[in-house]
């Protein structure tokens, strides 16, 4: 029979003296009762690897270890704190009768279970076990039964003087709990001794020791090595520090952005891979022309390339072959490095895989954007970061483990943008073999000038896609084309400019039309969100009694506020994300509050004059550009126009007739949709979220026909007329005013006006 023996301080008196005062500090006693086999220490060394003043008891270091704790238990004085030290004996070893009395479970298991049934009430327990019992699956129901009575557990990251260096054991320390039926409610500690202690190279026992005692004092909140779970775990979960650690749940809550978490077996399923030890006499080798390509791990490359033609057997099993799109992962870690992983191509040959690797199949439920966004998430960083702490530091990626691994999950606007991006890859693959085709037809012919006539006839498609697609490239076409027609028209005046003051005019009238736009974004989201910005309200009471109207610091301070309210972090679910984050970016923050006080200066009589203003010019649309490029996001939210709405009772939806009014011109074509809602307004503006939902602008911006210049524009909310007790509205194309009093009682259904 085997049995490991701990090790004592003569192998390391440094990392002696940090034991002693480590159990000292958890346990709250200076003279704790240590129970510990016979001969699991060398009784020659003085003081051995516990406090000098521990009142020792030894027992037998076979499976009666169990029996001679339990008889000292309950005849010896109890304890008020405890360090236990079982056997760790090789599971194989044990007596066919234990196995069957205790489950097959191990005998450590055992003497802990036995010990904290047995100890009074408030007594604190300190057990030194292997690294696998705080994770591995066939511990959970022990650490079930004693989760309860947990208080602290403490990873050792050093090697164990004496031991193989890759075994480790850790520290788990508990306080009997009464058996009343309530689960704990204690808090949780997690600490770390760090790897360099041992040596002493890096940081002080004292430094480690008295970081543990400020976490034991704490109610909340981490240290240099350790940190409090207030929350608790569920039952059976992992006692694992990187697991629960701030690093590691801030790392899960930024993945979470992206739309939400889910563990990857809801993804994907295991497939069946092939033993070649035990398919030693159907391997071919790989230059047989039999058969197909056998992946092993040496054949999944990093960056995620498949190498089938290298591989060293080929086999013949129709069962066993992948499918495009599995996802197959070397089944051996590298612990400092991604996961190694890659995708099966449509374009490879049927292959099939070994148990080197680990392969993943879409589940019939799980979307393409969903796998993909899986297919990169594996050869990340962040993949390899969450799922160290569930390898246990193991080399082997076990499959229960890697199912549970956390995986980003797109939303529904996200699943969009990945679908939109892999539809614009396959049109440019698309365009890309036509045009071989092409250049490969001129020798198609049976005349050379009929072939001649046909690539110079064919080119012209290919030539004005290249001209289409660099023109995409230059912001000022993007502007004038994609972005939201009050805006592209404000910029094909910028874009046409000269050197006079209304030109110098017309660039900062651009910046505070697009602000204002955005602003009106921010107020239409928090509408639908419920939620309140208290700028608008203060907007509101401005205008009412003191007849002031919106100004471009209005609309600026509208975006600071939605940038910064804690109300508005959560931006998975505003229905336009980017908006809020406009001016937390630097440049666009400054080049806001240059065109600013730009704006500020020319109403005050303070602005360029002679031959300022050319240079002015030039400055100011510089800031310009730099604004409308951090708002590049707006052509994704189309600006609606519902010319008609037509409702079906039977089905349930509306059919709509609309105009996008995107880009510098709003003769566009009527386009028809349908939606569920009954609510949507013929006559009205919607901006329109990436999930198709449409969002009513009304009161705030409206499409009307200009009574000065009888051109339809849009017209956003100035200022309020008391004598006339009418709200002024203000065309963001123009800045030509209207008086509506149609809109003064909505205004005041908002609570925007007493």
């Amino acid at each position: 029979m085997t049995t490991t023996r701990f090790p004592s301080v003569s192998w390391n008196p440094t990392l002696g003296a940090l034991f002693h005062s480590l159990i000292e500090r958890v346990l709250q006693s200076e003279n704790p009762r240590i129970l510990l086999p016979l001969g699991g220490f060398d009784p020659s060394v003085s003081p051995p690897l516990w406090p000098p003043a521990a009142d020792i008891v030894q027992l037998p270091h076979e499976v009666s270890f169990v029996d001679e704790m339990e008889e000292h238990l309950r005849e010896a004085r109890p304890p008020n704190a405890m360090l236990l030290l079982p056997p760790l004996l090789d599971s194989r070893t044990l007596s066919p009768e234990f196995r069957q009395r205790y489950r097959r479970r191990t005998l450590h298991e055992v003497a802990l279970l036995r010990a904290l049934d047995l100890v009074p009430n408030g007594t604190r327990v300190a057990v030194l076990l292997p690294v696998q019992f705080f994770a591995s699956e066939i511990a959970r129901s022990v650490r079930e039964a004693i989760q309860d009575h947990l208080r602290v557990v403490m990873e050792h990251r050093h090697a164990w003087p004496g031991f193989h260096p890759s075994f480790r054991m850790h520290t788990v320390v508990f306080e009997k709990a009464p058996n009343d039926g309530e689960p704990g409610r204690s808090l949780l500690r997690f600490f770390r001794v760090p790897a360099g202690i041992a040596d002493n190279d890096t940081v002080s026992t004292s430094e480690v020791t008295a970081d543990l005692a400020t976490l034991l004092g704490r109610q909340g909140g981490s240290t240099r090595w350790g940190y409090v779970l207030r929350e608790g775990l569920p039952l059976g979960e992992p006692w694992v520090y990187d697991l629960y650690s701030p690093t590691s749940v801030a790392l899960q809550e930024d993945l979470g952005e992206l739309g939400g978490l889910r563990p990857l077996a809801e993804l994907g399923e295991f497939v069946r891979t092939i033993h070649l030890a035990g398919r030693r006499g159907s391997l071919l080798d790989s230059e047989d022309d039999g058969g197909v390509p056998l992946l092993e791990g040496r054949n999944i490359r990093p960056g995620g390339q498949v190498q089938w033609e290298q591989t060293r057997y080929r086999i013949c099993d129709s069962e066993a072959l992948l499918r495009p799109g599995d996802i197959c992962l070397r089944a051996i870690l590298n612990p400092s490095a991604p996961l190694v992983s890659a995708q099966i191509q449509d374009d490879m040959p049927p292959v099939a895989a070994a148990h080197s690797l680990i392969v993943l199949r879409k589940k019939t439920e799980t979307t393409e954007e969903e796998w993909q966004v899986l297919a990169d998430y594996l050869q990340s960083p962040r993949a390899a970061d969450l799922m160290a702490p569930r390898a246990l530091g193991s080399i082997h990626l076990n499959r229960r483990a890697l199912g549970e691994l956390p995986v980003p999950v797109p939303d529904e606007a996200l699943r969009v943008a990945l679908r939109t991006l892999t539809e614009a890859a396959a049109d440019f693959e698309s365009w890309r073999e036509e045009t071989e085709q092409q250049k490969r037809a001129l020798f198609g012919f049976s005349a050379s000038r009929e072939g001649r006539l046909h690539l110079m006839q064919a080119g012209k498609r290919a030539r004005q896609r290249q001209r289409a697609g660099r023109s995409v490239d230059a912001l000022a076409f993007r502007i004038r084309t994609q972005y939201p027609y009050p805006l592209a028209y404000r910029w094909r005046t910028v874009e046409a400019r000269g050197k006079r003051l209304e030109d110098y005019l017309a660039v900062l009238d651009c910046g505070e039309a697009t602000l204002c736009y955005l602003a009106l974004l921010s107020i239409v989201g928090a509408r639908v969100r419920k939620l309140r910005i208290g700028k608008v309200t203060q907007i509101g009471g401005q205008m009412a009694e003191q007849a002031k109207g919106i100004g471009l610091g209005d609309w600026v301070a509208v975006l600071r506020e939605v940038g910064t309210s804690k109300l508005f972090r959560d931006l998975k679910s505003f229905p336009f994300p980017e908006v809020p984050t406009v001016l937390t970016n630097e440049d666009t923050d400054e080049a806001v509050q240059r065109l600013q006080e730009a704006r500020n200066d020319q109403a005050h009589g303070r602005g360029p004059k002679g031959a300022e203003v050319a240079v002015a010019i030039e400055n100011r649309c510089a800031d310009l550009e730099v604004l409308l490029q951090s708002v590049e996001f707006l052509v994704e939210y189309p600006l609606r126009l519902i010319e008609e709405t037509r409702r079906d009772s039977l089905s349930e939806l509306t059919r709509i007739g609309f105009r996008d009014l995107m880009g510098d011109h709003p003769l566009v074509p009527l386009v028809a949709d349908h939606d569920e809602s009954s609510e949507i307004e013929a006559g009205s503006l919607y901006f329109v979220d990436r999930n198709g939902r449409y969002h009513l602008a009304r009161p705030w911006l409206s499409w009307r026909v200009c009574p000065e210049c009888q051109r339809p524009a849009t017209f956003h909310v100035d200022h309020y007329d008391r004598k006339q007790d009418a709200v002024i509205l203000k065309s963001l194309e123009h800045g030509h005013t209207m008086v509506d009093r149609s809109t003064r009682s909505v205004l005041r259904g908002l609570g925007f006006l007493p």
